[in-house]
């Protein structure tokens, strides 16, 4: 459903069109921008960190809580990782099931 939505939806079909992907993102954000009101809108970047985010929050910054990084390149690149060796293993085993249940309907040679 999310692929339908957004990758096929929001993007077209053109996620990997790099140029393309970044014109929507663009756009959004500009629309996003022409409707919210300034004052309900914190235009915020992660590596940014906690301040401008509490800051428009009204909140402190969390002194003893260091800002959380669990999405940066290298993470990402983990995931798609196990993800793959994940969709191999189960590709695998259907695979190995599937000529398993064709093999056992093979009429056997008679002797």
């Amino acid at each position: 459903m999310t692929d339908r939505l957004i990758w096929d939806g929001v993007f077209g079909g053109r996620f990997e069109d790099r140029g393309y992907a970044i014109e929507v993102f663009n756009c959004h954000n500009e629309e996003v921008s022409r409707f919210v009101p300034p004052d309900r809108l914190l235009v915020y970047e992660v590596k940014e960190g906690w301040g401008p985010l509490c800051s428009f929050l009204g909140v402190p910054v969390p002194d003893e809580e260091p800002f959380p990084h669990v999405n940066d390149a290298e993470e990402f690149l983990a995931r798609i990782r196990r993800m793959t060796r994940t969709v191999t293993a189960v590709a695998s085993v259907v695979l190995v099931a599937w000529v398993a249940i064709r093999c056992s309907s093979w009429p056997t040679p008679s002797g």
